[in-house]
């Protein structure tokens, strides 16, 4: 393998890395707001950033 194959691997990982942390995180973050603004504007927050 080539060195940019391998930086494309690392790259691929870290991202893949961060997409399953930032998913594991936003039930927990969801309940917190959810003690501050209604659950329909949650709900319009979530799909725009879907």
């Amino acid at each position: 393998m080539n060195e940019e194959v391998k930086k494309n691997n690392k790259k691929g990982i870290f991202l893949s890395l961060i997409a399953a942390l930032c998913y594991s995180i936003s039930s927990p973050l969801s309940k917190l707001i959810l003690d501050f603004i209604s659950p329909t504007l949650l709900a319009g927050f979530l799909y725009l950033g879907a």
